[in-house]
């Protein structure tokens, strides 16, 4: 029996192993378990895995990969069914180890730009905070400071105040 002719069982529907859907739409096994957990696929349990009508797969199947020609027309490593032979598998790891590597350091650079971002948010909080208790705080005149000597300045004046003083100085 090959991938693209399922199993029929003593029903009319045709169904396939969670093995033999994923060969049929060109996926792992992984993902098929997957997408049934998801609830992208539905699936029957039997005593021996899933049960996977066909026509429930028909919209996940992907079309079968391009084999991929080199420019001598050789085709090394490559099956007719545009899977890799162990020998070509084996010569991805090293890149794959790269790519791997690369995510790890863009990741290590998130986290720091994240960390970064959160400090630089809290400290426009505490500033926030203090512009507003200054806000809330009397203005001093010329001369003029804090010190429990001048109790006046502790407690807020009303904004005229001050025109009052200064018409008293002035005229």
């Amino acid at each position: 029996m090959t991938a693209d002719t399922p199993t029929r069982l003593s029903t009319s529907a045709a169904y396939l192993s969670a093995r033999q859907a994923a060969d049929y739409c060109g996926v792992s096994e992984k993902t098929i378990r997957n997408w049934i957990a998801a609830g992208r696929l539905s699936a029957d349990k039997s005593a021996d895995g899933f049960r996977i009508l066909v026509e429930a797969l028909a919209p996940l199947r992907r079309p079968a990969p391009q084999t991929p020609h080199p420019a001598d027309g050789s085709a090394d490593g490559v099956r007719a069914d545009g899977r890799g032979d162990e020998a070509a598998t084996v010569n991805l790891l090293p890149a794959l180890a790269d790519a791997l590597q690369l995510v790890r350091e863009q990741q290590e650079r998130l986290l720091q730009a994240t960390a970064a971002a959160a400090m630089w948010q809290e400290r426009a909080r505490m500033l926030e905070a203090e512009l507003a208790r200054l806000r809330e705080t009397p203005a001093l005149g010329p001369g003029e400071s804090l010190s429990s000597e001048n109790p006046s300045l502790l407690t807020p004046r009303p904004w005229w105040a001050f025109w009052r003083r200064w018409s008293r100085t002035t005229g």
